[in-house]
């Protein structure tokens, strides 16, 4: 009973053609190209292969094909589509065989049909594997009614070269047809206008097409159900007791041809929504041996032992841990214990044997391994090539397993080729994972867990990382102690230095400051004692404060180089006590603003001398040319700088530049970038300037 709002299974998984290379008849109308044209895969065509006027005995085409056919699921398709009403076979039969070169004296077989119509005739069995296709009338309406008819066969992967079509005549009785005759067609003529044979591969159904036998007959209404509906691959047909039978006692059986290990069974429910109820309660047993000779069962479930059922076209998926038992065998036996009437009732019965991967060879960089029962990656492999093999039939066409690496991914991964490449994970122990798909979008139960152990260079082993960690500790001692004689050379060089400096500092300061103050004690004495003209006195006057400022430079000299005060607190001090010395005899007045503490930072002796240079310059400029009367300086220690601010109350920058002190300006400027630090001098908003210079402290 087929229902209207199913669609066909078969035809929606994904196909590929067969190609044939010759074409050889008993008898042929028309020339050889006429025959050819129904190879050409072209479906329409004015001609094709007919036999016209040799109606009086069977005429044979054999369609040889190009390469051995090695499938699960064939279909056939004949095409009748020459514009002639009902020129299509009215009585024939298809064959095939597997001889190396198919010819009139080969073995043939005939096809293992499980399924097969048309669409312009209705087509039945017949004796002897043959097809029968009733007479259509029609009414013309412009339109001419082509034929086509197809077959779903199941041929379990033999290698098929070669179809045989026998067309056998049958008896016209009407009028003017009276006779034999090959269609029924007026001129009692078919015209074959392409065979094409399509390789399905995408099923892993290994009940598709299997025989099913009822005990019983089965309900029929417009037309006699057959209890083969259940594994034709249609969804849109049922099966299920008649009237007059119960359910108790009565019992479809599946023989699936040899014994399998079970993944899942699939239970389909009627795709429409009337009687869903008949579907609970179904006992479904497996048997190894055939049940008629009093086998016991192997593994069996009562399904749905509460009476509730799927939706239309929902199914049940049934795995070994929904029953009790071992889940394999050959025969299946679907039987019920459910009070409603005309039950068990079912659209389809799916059997998926397990499926497990199996391992053919491993590749490290086109470098073949042994596939034993432990493989190893030599060090300094890229990639690795799996090449896997599913032995059991059928291959979906989406995907054929997922993968994952454990410890390297933790995801699955999706493959619709058996060579599986992948980069080499780094030196350590792994285990690639390996589930295998099935057509109806399930997993298959089994996983193939298969542990490698990628081995490391010898620059990663433990040796070497010891033999690594005794050089690296060798050196660091080495370093060390190169670096602490180095530390040691320097601290002496620095001590002799800061010795020799400190000598250098005190002999200035013994002898030529003696010296100094000596000579501008005489020239005093010398003054007083002798009677000079003006303007000697005068001369020795101005000879003795050069006398006494030689001394003051003498002093700066000495603070300098003395190693003492090689700090920033010295350096803070002798500007607040030049600053001081140097404003107050002028009569300008000056406040001195700083911390009274300062950190413990070292300053090298040309350091401290390029700031004093370029703080004298900045008062010297005050003095010179700002006219101020009083003068600001602020030290301080931020951020890791020490700031030196003076400002002064004095008349500002003249507007044009190349004025008096811009040399000074300068000369300040290239001396604080020299050791790493900024001068800038701004004009103060009551008037005066401020000179601000920065120097880092690293």
């Amino acid at each position: 009973m087929i229902l209207a709002i199913m669609t066909l299974a078969v035809s929606a998984r994904a196909r590929s053609s067969v190609a044939f290379r010759e074409v050889m008849t008993t008898y042929h109308a028309g020339t050889g190209e006429d025959v050819k044209r129904t190879i050409d895969g072209w479906e329409a065509s004015p001609k094709g292969w007919s036999v016209e006027p040799q109606f009086e005995q069977a005429q044979t085409a054999i369609f040889v094909a190009a390469e051995p056919i090695e499938a699960d699921l064939l279909n056939l398709t004949m095409f009748f589509m020459s514009g002639r009403p009902n020129a299509s076979f009215a009585y024939f039969s298809i064959s095939y065989t597997t001889d190396a070169q198919p010819g009139f004296q080969s073995e043939w077989h005939d096809l293992p049909m499980f399924n097969f119509g048309a669409t312009t005739s209705n087509l039945r069995r017949g004796p002897g594997n043959r097809l029968i296709a009733d007479e259509v009338s029609y009414i013309v309406t412009g339109k001419i009614p082509d034929n086509m008819i197809w077959i779903s066969a199941r041929t379990q992967r033999k290698a098929i070269t070669g179809f045989r079509i026998q067309v056998y005549p049958v008896v016209r009785n009407e009028g003017l047809l009276r006779g034999p005759a090959m269609s029924w067609s007026r001129d009692r003529d078919f015209v074959l206008t392409e065979f094409r044979v399509e390789v399905v591969s995408t099923t892993t159904n290994v009940a598709l097409g299997a025989p099913v036998t009822a005990t019983h007959p089965l309900y029929f209404e417009f037309e006699k159900m057959t209890a083969d509906a259940l594994t034709d691959g249609w969804p849109s047909t049922i099966a299920h007791p008649s009237e007059d039978v119960t359910g108790k006692g009565f019992h479809f059986e599946i023989d699936l041809g040899t014994e399998r290990a079970f993944d899942h069974l699939t239970l389909r429910q009627r795709g429409d929504t009337f009687n869903l109820d008949r579907f609970g309660k179904m006992r479904i047993c497996i048997y190894q041996q055939d049940p008629k000779e009093g086998a016991a069962p192997t593994w069996q479930v009562l399904n749905r032992p509460d009476g509730s059922y799927p939706a239309q076209g929902e199914a049940d998926i049934l795995r070994a841990s929904n029953g009790e038992g071992v889940f394999h065998g050959r025969y299946l036996r679907i039987s019920t214990e459910n009070p409603v009437p005309l039950s068990p009732m079912l659209a389809e019965v799916e059997v998926y044997e397990t499926r497990t991967a199996r391992l053919v060879s491993l590749k490290a960089d086109d470098r073949p391994l042994g596939v034993g029962s432990e493989l190893r990656i030599p060090p300094g492999a890229l990639r690795l090539a799996f090449q896997w093999e599913i032995p059991q039939s059928g291959k979906p066409y989406d995907r054929l397993y997922r993968w994952k690496v454990a410890g390297v991914n933790h995801d699955w991964q999706t493959s619709d080729s058996l060579l599986l490449e992948i980069p080499c994970p780094p030196a350590g122990e792994f285990q690639v994972e390996i589930q295998a798909a099935h057509s109806d979008g399930t997993w298959d139960a089994s996983v193939l867990r298969l542990p490698f152990t990628v081995s490391a260079r010898f620059t990663q082993t433990a040796a070497f990382l010891w033999l690594i960690g005794g050089v690296t500790l060798l050196i660091g001692v080495l370093v060390s102690r190169y670096f602490a004689r180095r530390k040691i050379a320097r601290l002496e060089a620095k001590s002799a230095l800061s010795a020799e400096r400190s000598r250098i500092a005190r002999n200035m300061h013994d002898d030529v400051g003696a010296r100094l103050a000596q000579l501008a004690v005489l020239q005093d004495v010398f003054a007083r004692e002798h009677s000079m003209a003006p303007a000697a006195k005068s001369d020795l006057a101005a000879l003795t404060a050069h006398t006494r400022e030689a001394m003051v430079s003498l002093d700066e000299a000495v603070w300098t180089v003395n190693p003492r005060n090689d700090t920033l607190s010295s350096l803070a001090a002798f500007l607040m006590q030049h600053a001081d010395h140097y404003l107050t005899p002028l009569g300008i007045a000056c406040r001195l603003d700083g911390p009274n503490t300062w950190p413990d930072v070292p300053l090298r002796a040309g350091i401290r001398h390029e700031v004093a240079l370029a703080f004298k310059e900045a008062l010297q400029n005050i003095v010179k040319h700002s006219a101020a009367s009083e003068v600001e300086l602020t030290l301080r220690h931020e951020a890791g700088r020490f700031i030196i601010r003076v400002a002064d109350n004095g008349c500002g920058f003249p507007e044009k530049t190349g004025g008096p002190g811009e040399d000074g300006l300068i000369n300040m400027r290239q001396r604080l970038e020299s050791i790493g630090g900024t001068c800038a001098w701004l004009p103060r908003e009551n008037g005066g300037t401020l000179v601000e210079m920065k120097l880092p402290l690293s």
